[in-house]
């Protein structure tokens, strides 16, 4: 069976540090976007979350990365650092998610950053990096709780505050 995705939670655009705070300012500015309180401060991680739409189901991550040699403390090789570009999604449930890949033998990387907060990554066949998630261990729809066009009310949630959910 496959994977049930809810939605696009987020997109991460990477820039430089020294521009992280530009580029915030240009989406806020222009294009109107406004930024999701519920992000943690990560000193080593300047940016914002940043909603899109007035319904606030996605998001865009601005992530300041100084890419050198130091990986993210979340990241084993290199490779993994979920500081880079990369797509999120949320899904159902998480752990059928992960047999769902071991069953079609896509390699995939895991973090665990709090209880009921596992997020999954992986590389598509070209190598983007995607994010999976569960999406009520999110901020997926928390913009739309209540409303009839949110998810049910098990799936509205508390903040993400895991750095590798950028």
């Amino acid at each position: 069976m496959p994977i049930h995705v809810r939605e696009l939670h987020h997109a991460a655009v990477c820039v430089p540090v020294e521009r992280a705070d530009e580029v915030v300012r240009f989406y806020q500015d222009v294009l109107g976007l406004v930024a999701d309180p519920s992000r943690p401060q990560m000193a080593d991680v300047p940016g914002a979350w940043l909603w899109v739409g007035p319904e606030r189901t996605t998001q865009i991550h601005v992530i300041g990365v100084e890419y050198d040699d130091r990986p993210d403390a979340c990241a084993a090789p290199q490779d993994e650092d979920p500081r880079r570009p990369h797509l999120a999604l949320a899904v159902d449930d998480i752990g059928q998610t992960k047999e769902e890949l071991e069953r079609h033998n896509v390699a995939f990387w895991a973090r665990d950053l709090a209880p009921n907060r596992t997020f999954v990554f992986l590389r598509d066949p070209a190598g983007n990096m995607v994010e999976l998630h569960q999406s009520d261990s999110c901020t997926c729809n928390a913009g739309t709780a209540g409303t009839t066009s949110a998810m049910s009310s098990a799936s509205t949630a508390a903040s993400v505050g895991g750095a590798t959910s950028m």
